[in-house]
């Protein structure tokens, strides 16, 4: 009886009036959906579920408008993508950007691969209307400023370009839109689908200056759902490629990015300092400051792991002759969060474990969300969380809420990897095995611990390996095994060699002198 009475109304009501009662009259037809509807009435149900859709979001009825998406899509012949294409591609591109904003990732993945198939990027539509490509322009410029200065209003401008390439059709602004709203997500399944739909949208641009930001945005994105190595290479080669096109702002971005995971990558840490040197003082030469005090930062970290500081636990850059690094007044809030955050990664690992739960701790929420573009905020998570479990440990009485951090970022660890991060392994056992630690489990606490050397060593992160070692022989010391204590630091000191870290290899050393005296590890250059 109502989808009959939604039939009446759409055949007697002009448009305007259909709209004007949008919601009532595709309410009353969608009831008949289920039945069996001829091909030319479900097409035109379809589009008016897609108006209905664009209403509902308009008016940030968000879980409304998926319910009138999904029936819209629901209602498509099978042929839709060729007898119906270009209103096929608006009420999938809805959709997805619809789940996107609920955070479904599943239901926005399967949007995606439907609408943006490789098949079919070399058809879609380019933007042609000038006042739209316009507009585009000009929220384009909007979007770097209001990262920096307002992310509350970045969602506001990234819909509204979303909202016009849905109306419009695609161009190369529209790449660093979604490239955007996959740095404001929080879920890695819609991170990575943000970045595919960048990525077909850049390989259809023919503007050398729109290539070298969208490889910025999708190297950015791909951070964490890609091996961390190869999106560094990507990084590396968008740092010459942008220098190349001339542009100067993406090339440095782009090598600032690349910078930010030398530390935790597990590669030459002698390597890296000495290429990474050189590159500042060109950079230096182009009177960048700021790039050059964030680089500073993260540089300044790379040489106190290598011991090549009077204070690995301060960054004050005595090895570049530089002003004190690790002052606050120096930094914005990009810099002041890689502050803290490369603090909390050299307070894990250099044992500074009070300091690191203490101070570091407490700006978690400040770093994640100034560090959110790339995936280097996930390692400082980890870092912090693997020093709050060992201070939990004691009998503090925030103990209970180390203990507490510990288990969430464990938590979100396994959640990331279960997402597509592949680079977090050795790290999420390690922290299971601090947990068996806490649970008083020593052969669980053992079979973690070596379950994260063997993860560490096979993916080439020596350095996590060697953390998980050096941890597992503390942690038999404190049981008194201290044949198996000397195995693991002993394996400890082979492994941050490897790395290159003197620093490391020689704290190990002084600290259980007495226990491995008769070894020597030598560094194989």
């Amino acid at each position: 009886m109502r989808y009959e009475v939604g039939t009446i109304l759409l055949r007697r009501l002009s448009r305007l009036e259909v709209d004007k009662a949008l919601f009532v009259v595709a309410n009353l037809l969608n009831v008949g959906v289920g039945g069996s509807i001829p091909s030319t009435v479900a097409t035109s149900l379809a589009e008016l579920n897609f108006r209905a859709a664009k209403r509902a979001m308009r008016l940030s009825g968000f879980d409304i408008a998926s319910n009138y998406a999904g029936v819209g899509i629901s209602l498509l012949p099978q042929d839709c993508w060729q007898s119906h294409r270009d209103f096929t591609l608006k009420l999938y591109t809805l959709a997805t950007n619809v789940y996107g904003v609920l955070g479904n990732a599943e239901t926005m993945q399967v949007m995606y691969d439907e609408n943006l198939d490789p098949n079919r990027a070399s058809t879609l539509a380019m933007m042609t209307n000038k006042t739209a490509l316009d507009a585009m322009k000009i929220l384009s410029t909007l979007l770097v400023l209001v990262y920096v200065s307002n992310k509350i209003e970045l969602p506001v401008v990234t819909s509204k370009m979303v909202a016009l390439v849905n109306e419009f059709g695609v161009c190369d602004e529209a790449a660093n839109a979604y490239a955007y709203r996959g740095g404001m997500a929080t879920n890695l399944k819609v991170i990575d689908a943000h970045a595919k739909c960048t990525q077909i949208i850049m390989e259809r641009s023919k503007d050398r200056y729109s290539k070298a930001a969208s490889k910025l945005y999708i190297d950015c994105l791909q951070s964490y759902t890609h091996d961390i190595r190869s999106v560094q290479d990507s990084l590396y080669e968008n740092y010459h490629y942008s220098s190349q096109v001339g542009d100067i702002q993406m090339s440095l971005y782009s090598y600032m990015v690349f910078l930010k995971f030398e530390v935790v990558n597990g590669r030459s840490l002698r390597a890296a300092s000495e290429e990474t040197r050189e590159n500042i003082r060109n950079i230096k030469r182009m009177n960048r400051g700021w790039q050059v005090h964030l680089m500073s930062i993260m540089f300044q970290a790379i040489l106190n792991m290598l011991g090549q500081s009077e204070d690995p636990l301060v960054l004050k850059g005595e090895a570049m002759d530089e002003t004190v690094l690790d002052d606050p007044a120096a930094c914005d809030n990009l810099g002041d969060a890689l502050r803290h955050g490369f603090k909390g990664i050299i307070f894990a690992f250099c044992g500074n474990h009070q300091a690191n739960a203490e101070e570091t701790l407490e700006k978690i929420p400040f770093i994640v969300e100034a560090t959110s573009g790339n995936a280097i905020r996930l390692w400082f998570e980890i870092y912090v969380a693997i020093s709050c479990l060992h201070c939990a440990r004691s009998s503090d009485k925030r103990s209970s809420k180390y203990r507490r951090y510990g288990k969430q970022t464990s938590k979100k660890t396994k959640i990331w990897i279960a997402q597509g991060c592949p680079n977090l392994k050795q790290l999420d056992l390690l922290l299971d095995a601090e947990l068996a630690v806490l649970d008083k489990n020593p052969m669980k606490a053992r079979r973690f611990y070596r379950a994260s050397i063997e993860a560490g060593k096979k993916g080439y992160r020596v350095n996590d390996a060697g953390m998980a070692s050096e941890r597992l022989g503390e942690y038999l010391l404190s049981i008194n095994d201290r044949d198996g204590a000397k195995e693991a630091l002993v394996e400890a000191m082979e492994l941050y060699s490897m790395w290159e870290s003197d620093h490391k290899v020689e704290s190990i050393r002084s600290k259980h002198e007495e226990l491995i005296r008769p070894v020597s590890v030598i560094r194989q250059d």
